[in-house]
């Protein structure tokens, strides 16, 4: 299934403690399984053990404190990620869903979309 380079009209939390990702393969069946939770124009916020990880398609980024802040433990640390912090433009930190809530600019990141900021001028994310 190819990954899509939209970037989503809306985000929504969701609980995903069991699932593991580190390398990219193809076998995405319980990433895909989770787009069942929501609609065709939303994308989906992973959730681990309290602290946000990525989408199942991008790594996230928050602006917080005059700084760029990309979760500490991502799902899958994507070599787009990884080439901001080795510059110095992201800085790694564990990200709870209230400050990503209350982040004042929100982006998604890989190689297919590069770092895209997303439009905070509407409500986007929702909670389960």
């Amino acid at each position: 299934m190819p990954l899509k380079t939209h970037v989503p009209a809306r985000l929504k939390f969701i609980k995903a403690d069991e699932i593991e990702y580190p390398w990219k393969f193809a076998d995405r069946q319980k990433l895909d399984a989770l787009a069942t939770q929501v609609s065709d124009a939303s994308g989906i916020v992973l959730v681990q053990r309290g602290l946000i990880t990525d989408t199942t398609t991008a790594n996230i980024a928050i602006y917080s404190d005059k700084q760029w802040l990309t979760p500490r433990i991502p799902l899958l640390p994507g070599t787009t990620r990884a080439r901001f912090i080795h510059e110095g433009w992201l800085q790694e930190a564990d990200i709870t869903p209230d400050m990503f809530m209350a982040a004042s600019r929100l982006a998604l990141m890989n190689a297919l979309i590069g770092f895209r900021e997303l439009n905070l001028s509407k409500k986007i994310i929702t909670h389960n």
